[in-house]
């Protein structure tokens, strides 16, 4: 819906560390007041909107949008979360102290049947290796990587469904250093 999409690009460019840019790929035909509301966040000069002509998947239309970004650093999150003030200098920070790839961290669920449910991940790269066998080891729409260690993983495959697991699966199997933070970044 279009008040949420509104909401989660607020949480974006209200960030204590504000994004160089902002890359919005609108993944098929999507309903007037969402294509509306993404004109309107469009007349930002930090905001690039992309339509596809037709829907190709998350993971296709991710792929796409970090291609045409022109960052060192890739925030994910999807149109309707909340990104917390704090989030992107949180996920740099670490990123740059750590020489890591990948950061993520926790995320906080609410819809009306579960209210403020905290999803943990585990911390440190040993520890998401291992999970990291089984099922996947990040909160998705939490994660910021390093443009350079995604393209070199070959990116987000077209795989609908498991199309995070299968890139986070190739980068930890090629070296990639991942970390988590043990705080909500994102309200889910």
């Amino acid at each position: 819906d279009s008040a949420a999409f509104l909401r989660a690009v607020d949480s974006i460019m209200e960030q204590s560390r504000i994004p160089d840019e902002v890359i919005i790929c609108v993944d098929g035909p999507v309903p007037k007041d969402l294509d509306d509301a993404v004109r309107v966040v469009s007349v930002d000069v930090k905001v690039k909107a992309h339509r596809l002509v037709k829907n190709i998947g998350l993971g296709g239309s991710r792929d796409y949008a970090i291609r045409q970004s022109s960052g060192n650093f890739i925030a994910v999150m999807d149109a309707d979360d909340l990104s917390l003030k704090n989030r992107f200098q949180l996920q740099l920070d670490l990123i740059e102290s750590k020489s890591l790839d990948v950061v993520g961290g926790y995320i906080s669920e609410f819809s009306p049947d579960r209210l403020n449910q905290v999803r943990k991940v585990p911390l440190l790269h040993e520890d998401i290796f291992r999970k990291g066998k089984y099922r996947s080891p990040m909160n998705h729409v939490t994660v910021m990587f390093k443009r350079e260690s995604y393209l070199a993983s070959g990116g987000y495959a077209s795989i609908r469904g498991i199309e995070d697991y299968d890139l986070f699966h190739r980068m930890l199997i090629s070296g990639y250093k991942f970390e988590n933070i043990s705080e909500i970044l994102v309200n889910v």
